[in-house]
């Protein structure tokens, strides 16, 4: 079988066209390929506000929630959570638990110079002890408050002592750490209340800048079965605070490798 000019010419052709169509693709493709990094990092970002009083929470990534759990369980696992909300309001974490799991959730105001203040409240537990719902952390979950003030409420009932493992706001499940940050936050607590508690965890670890602590609450109580480290600074203590950790505050270089 022969070939012909005209069919050698064709197929060079075809060849010239198949290596100009994979020469364009290969440019595509490392392109994208020099972009994955950016991709991968903003696939894990999620940013919110966090709003109760939003009759018409449109409940995406950018938008509004109005449950807090809906918001933190929406956002994939290993990303790291920007919670907004407005400035000026006070916000009053709901009675449910919230689960956070393998999550970085950085709470802020919407305008650091007129903060948000969350609420906390406590409640009579099945047990009839003094309860405080809180969130509870998972699989090196980690909680910042930047900008927002807390509050910790009075009991309900003041004759009831506290629950010992469910009095704090922070909590680390069984077997896991708690781990957080505050920056520039003003907490406030009047009635014993905690924190955060290593109740049932094995670390506490946290972050302190920029805090002014008032009342006779507790930073971290049942330690004794973890360590609370502290990196502690520019603290106020108001109105007879205390600040109880457990175990030795830590401050400068910790660990040099």
């Amino acid at each position: 079988m022969s070939t012909s000019a005209e069919q050698i010419n064709e197929l060079i052709g075809d060849y010239t066209d198949l290596k100009g169509y994979f020469e364009g693709a290969r440019g595509s493709i490392d392109a994208k390929i020099d972009n994955l990094p950016a991709t991968i990092r903003s696939l894990s970002a999620f940013a919110a506000t966090w709003d109760p009083d939003e009759a018409n929470p449109d409940n995406i990534d950018g938008g509004v929630f109005s449950d807090l759990d809906a918001l933190v369980n929406t956002a994939p696992r290993g990303s790291t959570i920007y919670v907004t909300i407005p400035s000026g309001r006070e916000v009053l974490m709901p009675l449910e638990r919230i689960y956070i799991n393998s999550r970085y959730v950085r709470f802020s105001s919407s305008d650091p110079a007129n903060r948000a203040t969350i609420k906390f409240p406590a409640h009579i537990n099945a047990v009839g002890n003094n309860a405080r719902y809180r969130f509870h952390l998972v699989n090196a979950a980690e909680v910042m408050f930047q900008d927002v003030n807390l509050t910790l409420m009075p009991k309900v009932d003041p004759a009831q002592i506290w629950h010992a493992s469910q009095s704090a706001i922070l909590a680390a499940t069984y077997a896991h750490k708690v781990r957080c940050r505050f920056s520039d936050c003003h907490i406030v607590g009047d009635d014993d209340g905690f924190i955060t508690t290593c109740s049932h965890g094995i670390l506490v670890e946290a972050s302190l800048h920029e805090v002014t602590f008032s009342g006779a609450f507790t930073f971290a109580a049942n330690t004794d079965d973890g360590i609370a480290i502290i990196a502690a600074s520019n603290l106020t203590f108001a109105g007879g605070a205390t600040l109880q950790t457990g175990g030795t505050p830590v401050t400068g270089t910790v660990l040099n490798n």
